[in-house]
């Protein structure tokens, strides 16, 4: 993380050297913005399994 945050300030002052490193680097942003996503999801889901479980009530065979 901390030669990360280094190269993104290298190339903040224009370094040419830093820039083509994080040229060459996968694109983390991207990457966070996929793990958000999925997390969100993955959180979604349980959500959804808790409240079903939760509020979901029998039928009343009296009622039908």
């Amino acid at each position: 993380m901390g030669s990360l945050l280094n190269t993104l300030w290298k190339t903040v002052i224009l370094d040419d050297g830093a820039f083509q490193d994080w040229s060459e680097r996968p694109n983390v942003f991207l990457r966070g913005i996929v793990l958000i996503i999925l997390v969100t999801l993955v959180a979604e889901i349980i959500v959804f399994g808790v409240n079903l479980v939760t509020q979901v009530q029998p039928v009343d065979l009296t009622v039908i």
